[in-house]
């Protein structure tokens, strides 16, 4: 017997089985194998559509770090992201770091 998975857990389970699926067969599978929960099926659509927008943003898909470590090795004085032009590093701690940026976008 499977032990009872967590809401998360069934949320994450089934994001990654829906991508797995042609899109266009998507929502019927997911209504199926939601079988009436709603509030599962809403979950997983908001990461689908959130993972269809990040996927347009190829700045956003990558590892923070691997996208600092190409700017460093890279040496540029500058990088663009979506419609910010950052312009030197701040300041850094935890996990991440601050930069100084402007509008690149007019």
């Amino acid at each position: 017997m499977e032990p009872v998975k967590s809401h998360a857990e069934q949320v994450e389970r089934l994001f990654h089985e829906v991508l797995e699926i042609e899109a266009s067969a998507r929502e019927t599978y997911l209504a199926g194998v939601c079988d009436g929960d709603e509030p599962l099926r809403m979950a997983v659509r908001k990461l689908l559509d959130a993972h269809q927008r990040v996927g347009n943003k190829p700045a956003w898909s990558e590892a923070a770090i691997q996208s600092e470590a190409l700017r460093t090795v890279s040496g540029a004085a500058d990088t663009t992201l979506e419609r910010y032009r950052l312009i030197e590093p701040i300041g850094a701690g935890g996990m991440g770091m601050v930069y100084k940026a402007v509008r690149a976008d007019d």
